[in-house]
């Protein structure tokens, strides 16, 4: 017996299933934008713990640290920042790129960066890796390629 509120040929195709799962993976790449952007921004304290520790101490007291100690803390700093703000940057990029069915090779690029962002990350790239290598998805990246006035 079937359902009289569901009508067979109202079953969404696989490009438009393809096409939905590219717009949540995109809601989901720019949260993930968001949080790497803030946990990067942490970072900010070495910046500041660096250079308060180096100029806050004495010739004395500086002499009993190692060589270059508050420089280490600013480059842990600047290093965390960069890569997290730069992760966070990519993040968007790609996002946007799947509203628009473009940059496909970007994605996949993304997404494996973001298996190493455990637990988040790993779970966001597998599911792109996924989607993204599916064949209704790929129609969708190639379409847009060929259709003129893209």
């Amino acid at each position: 017996m079937t359902d009289p509120l569901t009508n067979p040929s109202d079953e969404p195709t696989p490009r438009q299933r393809a096409a939905e799962h590219l717009r949540t993976l995109a809601i989901f790449h720019y949260v993930l934008a968001g949080m790497t952007f803030l946990v990067a921004s942490l970072f900010i304290v070495y910046l500041v713990t660096g250079a308060l520790t180096m100029r806050e101490l004495t010739a004395e007291q500086r002499s009993h640290l190692p060589d270059g100690f508050g420089g280490h803390w600013q480059w842990v700093g600047i290093a965390g920042i960069v890569a997290g703000w730069s992760l966070a940057a990519l993040n968007a990029i790609s996002a946007r790129l799947m509203q628009l069915h473009r940059g496909r090779l970007l994605t996949i690029l993304v997404a494996g960066l973001n298996l190493a962002w455990a637990p988040a990350g790993t779970c966001l790239g597998l599911v792109t890796i996924w989607v993204v290598t599916r064949p209704p998805a790929r129609s969708l990246y190639d379409s847009r390629a060929v259709r003129p006035g893209a």
